[in-house]
């Protein structure tokens, strides 16, 4: 008797964003979906992302952060409309909140911090742009070390 080693090839779909497909079929559904055109776009913006636990050495194992610059006026758009496409339970004010927040990134060339969780079920931005946050972790070790 000998043992041999045997590979198979699995033939797979790599749509425009990167999400991978059994059938070619499935494939060009997907493309077609608005969801695939903004998650093509939204990874353009993507600077960092990551579990959460790994970025900050603390926190969730299933939450996905992405650290996301905020170019110009049509990131804005793209990235609201990726929330919008995400949280469909959400009311306008919510969304018109959120692009205040995006906006200010984008105008104090700031990052932003945005949340999801497993399977991109939650889409939010963070209360802090990546910035306000490294300041607000710095004051809360400083207040630990102040006697």
């Amino acid at each position: 008797m000998k043992a041999i080693t045997m590979h198979e090839t699995v033939l797979r779909y790599k749509a425009i964003d990167g999400t991978i497909f059994s059938s070619e079929e499935e494939c060009r559904k997907y493309e077609n979906t608005c969801k695939c055109i903004l998650n093509a776009k939204y990874k353009d913006y993507i600077i960092v992302s990551d579990i959460e636990y790994n970025i900050f050495n603390i926190g969730s194992e299933v939450c996905i952060l992405d650290i996301v610059k905020v170019p110009n006026q049509q990131a804005v758009d793209n990235i609201l409309q990726m929330a919008i496409l995400i949280n469909t339970t959400k009311e306008a004010e919510f969304f018109d909140k959120l692009r205040e927040r995006i906006v200010k990134c984008m105008n104090n060339n700031d990052y932003l911090i945005i949340a999801k969780g497993e399977n991109n079920t939650c889409f939010w931005v963070e209360n802090h742009s990546f910035k306000e946050y490294i300041n607000h972790l710095n004051n809360l070790i400083n207040s630990f070390e102040t006697p």
